[in-house]
């Protein structure tokens, strides 16, 4: 009997433990759940793994580079995602205006409308 159950636990450990590890893959459903929902820590942490590379870059003087060994150029990096930041604020700026001269022109429309 002592045999079965522990055979039973170790089974069913061992499959929880490779859900839990196949649960958070990153780029998965819950990898991108959990990164929209924090997105401040997303960015400090990146911010931070960016640090502790160009830190260890410099300290031990190796280049720096992803996982896949691709040398990262960083302020191209930056200045990629500050376009993309940009990018994303005239679009709002643009759907804002657009929704405001809807309503102006509807609001104009009534006025217009009520003085003839």
């Amino acid at each position: 009997d002592d045999g079965c159950l522990e055979y039973f636990l170790d089974e069913y450990h061992t499959v929880e433990k490779e859900n839990e590890q196949s649960a958070f893959k990153r780029g998965g459903d819950y990898w991108k759940l959990v990164t929209q929902t924090n997105h401040y820590d997303m960015e400090l942490y990146f911010y931070a793994l960016e640090l502790f590379t160009k830190q260890g870059s410099t300290m031990f003087k190796r280049p720096y580079v992803d996982k896949d060994g691709v040398p990262i150029d960083f302020i191209q990096v930056k200045k990629e995602r500050l376009e993309r930041e940009r990018l994303q604020r005239e679009e709002a700026i643009k759907r804002y205006r657009n929704e405001l001269i809807a309503k102006l022109n509807g609001t104009s429309t009534n006025h217009a409308g009520g003085g003839e």
